[in-house]
């Protein structure tokens, strides 16, 4: 062998595997996070006294006041927690308050002259 020979060696330890699976996991776990964040949802965006008139929801919020004019609401729904109103021009909009059938119920009052019978559960 002369003076120009050069060995290399490589090769992991049993620490350096415990290593490398132990940063596989953990950025799975952080991936999957992101993802789940990052999932389409309602998020909360302000929140206030609401209120409801012959023509809008208001909302008092704690930075500006938010107004849904009837006029603008194509599509409206309850599932009973809270109101999802679709507009047009901006996203969906989750709306929470107690008791939500009662705003639900007046703004189909208001807008359309319907009642709507909500069903009430009795506490047997």
């Amino acid at each position: 062998m002369g003076p120009n020979l050069h060995k290399t060696r490589f090769g992991l330890s049993a620490a350096g595997l415990a290593m490398a699976a132990g940063t596989a996991i953990g950025n799975g776990a952080r991936r999957a996070r992101a993802e789940r964040e990052a999932a389409p949802r309602f998020r909360p965006v302000d929140q206030g006294p609401f209120y409801i008139t012959n023509m809008r929801f208001a909302i008092q919020g704690e930075m500006q006041w938010t107004d849904l004019w009837f006029g603008q609401i194509r599509m409206i729904s309850c599932d009973g927690a809270s109101i999802t109103v679709r507009t047009s021009g901006i996203p969906p909009i989750q709306l929470h308050a107690w008791p939500i059938d009662y705003f639900y119920v007046m703004y189909h009052f208001l807008v359309n002259g319907n009642i709507i019978q909500v069903p009430v559960e009795s506490a047997d």
